[in-house]
C-alpha cells in the first residue's frame, strides 16, 4: 500500500522532466519551466503570461523588495527566475525537495542559491529572510501547518509569507496520497486564521479561483480537446487526461492569494500557542464515516455530490462541463478509467 505523500516527490520529479505537453517544459506552457494554474486576466493569451501575472500579483503584496527571499518548493526554477527581475542573485535562496528539480532549476536560475529541503524542516536559522514565498505547494505539504510554523521562525520579524494556495474538499485531504487531511482549510476567512494560529499578523487574502483556477481549467481543457481533434492524442491518453482534470474540478474550493507579516514584536491571543495545527483530523460529522481508499469512479463522483452540496455549487459554470467529461470517459465502451497513475475500475 503507497502510503499518503509517500509518491510525491516521485510524481512531481517525472512531471517536472518528462509530460512534454502539460509538464513544466512542455508545449502547453510554452517550455518555460512553469508549472502552476497562473492568474488570468481578460487579455491573459497563454499559460506562461498567466503564471508570469501570478508571480507579479503575488510580489506586489510586498510593499519593500530588499532583503533576502526564499521561494519553497521552486521546482525546476521558473518561480526562482521570475524573482530575478526584482532581486539580485545573492539575495535569492530556493529549495524543493526534488534534487532531480534542483539541477534543472539551477540552469534556470543561475546565481542564486539552491538547496535539497523539505518545506516543513527548514535547515535555516532563525530570523534568516525578509520574505518567504511558495507558490501553489503548501497543499500538497505533511501538513501544511508546520510549514507554516518553519516560515515563521526563519522570517525576520517584520518579514512576509507570501503564497498561492490551493483549498481542497475535505473528501480529497482525507483520501488522496498526494494531500493531508490536516490541511484541510474551509474557506479564504478559515485560512486567515490558520495564518494567524502560525503567529502572523493582520493576513491579507485574495479568493483568486476565477481568475486563477476556472479559467486555467478551461485553458488546458480546450487545449486537450484540440489535441484530440486534431489526433495528436489518442482515446486512452485523452481519457487519463480528462479524468485528472474532473478530479481537479471535483476536489477544489478555493484557489487563494495570501500575504501575512511576522509581527516585529511577539504576540499571545487568548492564551492560543503560537504554531498549533490547523484543524483537527476530519471526523464523521462531515461526510459520515471518513472514507477509505477510493474503489472506483462512482465513489469519487458520489463524495463530490455531497461535496458539491455542502458548497452551494459554488462553481455552476463548471457543472456541464463536469457532466460532458464524465459522459466521454465512459463513451465508446471504455470500461478502464485512470486517475493519477491507478487503473480505476
Amino acid at each position: 500500500m503507497i502510503e499518503r505523500g509517500e509518491g510525491i516527490r516521485t510524481h512531481y520529479e517525472q512531471w517536472m522532466s518528462e509530460d512534454s505537453l502539460l509538464g513544466p517544459q512542455g508545449e502547453y506552457f510554452e517550455g518555460s519551466c512553469f508549472a502552476n494554474y497562473g492568474f488570468w486576466e481578460t487579455e491573459t493569451k497563454g499559460a506562461r503570461e498567466a503564471c508570469e501575472n501570478l508571480m507579479e500579483k503575488l510580489l506586489s503584496l510586498v510593499p519593500d523588495k530588499s532583503g533576502a527571499i526564499l521561494d519553497v518548493a521552486c521546482g525546476v526554477g521558473a518561480t526562482t527566475r521570475h524573482l530575478l527581475k526584482h532581486y539580485a542573485p545573492e539575495r535569492v535562496t530556493a529549495v524543493d525537495l526534488a534534487e532531480k528539480n534542483l539541477v534543472v532549476a539551477r540552469r534556470n536560475a543561475p546565481g542564486c542559491t539552491f538547496r535539497q529541503m523539505d518545506a516543513t524542516r527548514l535547515d535555516f536559522p532563525s530570523a534568516t529572510f525578509d520574505t518567504v514565498i511558495c507558490v501553489e505547494a503548501a497543499f500538497h505539504f505533511q501538513p501544511r501547518s508546520r510549514f507554516l510554523q518553519e516560515a515563521w521562525r526563519v522570517l525576520k520579524p517584520g518579514g512576509r509569507l507570501i503564497l498561492a494556495d490551493i483549498l481542497c474538499e475535505r473528501w480529497a485531504d482525507s483520501v488522496s496520497r498526494m494531500l493531508h487531511p490536516q490541511n484541510h482549510v474551509r474557506d479564504p476567512k478559515a485560512y486567515a486564521a490558520v495564518l494567524l494560529r502560525a503567529g502572523f499578523d493582520k493576513p491579507e487574502i485574495i479568493d483568486a479561483t476565477e481568475e486563477s483556477w476556472v479559467r486555467s481549467n478551461r485553458s488546458i481543457t480546450r487545449y486537450l480537446c484540440g489535441l484530440y481533434e486534431q489526433g495528436r492524442i489518442d482515446r486512452p491518453a485523452y481519457n487519463k487526461l480528462m479524468t485528472r482534470r474532473l478530479v481537479s474540478t471535483l476536489s477544489t474550493r478555493y484557489y487563494v492569494l495570501a500575504a501575512a507579516p511576522k509581527p516585529i514584536a511577539p504576540r499571545e491571543e487568548d492564551g492560543e500557542t503560537i504554531g498549533s495545527e490547523e484543524t483537527a483530523p476530519p471526523g464523521p460529522e462531515w461526510l459520515g464515516a471518513s472514507p477509505g481508499k477510493p474503489n472506483g469512479f462512482r465513489t469519487l463522483v458520489e463524495h463530490a455530490r455531497l461535496a458539491g452540496t455542502e458548497r452551494a455549487m459554488r462553481l455552476r459554470r463548471m457543472a456541464r462541463l463536469e457532466e460532458a467529461w464524465a459522459q466521454m470517459l465512459t463513451k465508446d465502451g471504455d470500461q478502464t478509467l485512470w486517475l493519477d497513475g491507478q487503473i480505476l475500475h
